[in-house]
């Protein structure tokens, strides 16, 4: 999803990459994981915290019941907020282009000339410059989404720092770890989610291509609009890029209802 791909792979890119070519023999080892995760500062992070692990800071006490209840509160509105923003996202609210405001962008910036009578180079540059004027709305969407969804979870993460620490010194041990990790390997791991909008401007860049491939050369936006909307490939490709979107935000729900759990196992141990 990168265009840095004379580095070095990213590290859950690289992690996944590695499994899907051999799911059934890989083993995952969480060590070997959490070190591609990590940059300098996470493992100084990692370090500082088992040489000298964080001072709890004072909390009331607290009852699973109200843990639980803030998170599911939580969980319900950033699910909420995310799919009427998927369901709506066509509507005139976004803004996102129509087929009627991306044929005037090709045509402003000479896309359909240079596919008329334009050289291969004239039409890749003429492409290159429109596709990122058309896709920059899209593009805003997606990680306004994420942002405000991974922003959401990241302000209940700190919020339930007093209850979780408030069940008990054992439930406090693992609110504290907890939070070690994840200042660990965030770096990394926002960089790996940024990928998503880069992924889904490359595909767009592609399909638009392979669209005015197809048109006639006397074509009009009607013609383009067939597959220029919510059920042709621009559909496809932003819905995936959504999907995606929607993955990492259960994923890091995921995350937190672990912590949850063990920490009130924790306390009742």
């Amino acid at each position: 999803m990168s265009d840095e791909s004379t580095k070095e792979k990213g590290s859950i890119e690289h992690a996944v990459n590695r499994l899907e070519l051999d799911i059934d023999g890989a083993v995952l080892k969480p060590h070997e994981l959490m070190a591609q995760l990590m940059d300098l500062r996470g493992s100084v992070t990692i370090s500082d915290f088992l040489l000298e692990p964080d001072v709890p800071p004072d909390a009331q006490p607290s009852h699973p019941a109200s843990v639980k209840a803030l998170a599911a509160s939580v969980f319900a509105d950033v699910r909420e907020s995310l799919t009427f923003s998927i369901e709506n996202a066509y509507r005139p609210r976004y803004r996102l282009p129509t087929a009627d405001r991306a044929w005037a962008v090709l045509k402003r910036t000479q896309v359909l000339d240079s596919y008329i009578k334009g050289s291969r180079v004239d039409r890749k540059a003429a492409l290159k410059s429109a596709s990122r004027l058309i896709w920059a709305p899209f593009g805003e969407f997606i990680e306004t989404r994420l942002k405000r969804a991974r922003f959401a979870l990241r302000d209940l993460r700190e919020e339930l720092t007093g209850l979780l620490i408030g069940l008990g010194e054992a439930s406090a041990d693992v609110e504290r770890l907890d939070y070690a990790l994840r200042t660990a390997i965030e770096a990394e791991t926002t960089k790996f989610y940024q990928r998503i909008g880069y992924w889904a401007n490359v595909e767009f860049t592609k399909a638009l291509a392979d669209a005015l491939n197809e048109l006639p050369q006397v074509a009009d936006s009607d013609a383009f609009s067939i597959g220029f909307n919510e059920t042709g490939w621009l559909g496809t490709i932003f819905g995936d890029a959504m999907e995606l979107v929607v993955s990492v935000t259960e994923h890091e729900i995921g995350q937190i209802i672990n912590l949850i759990e063990n920490a009130i196992k924790a306390s009742k141990d």
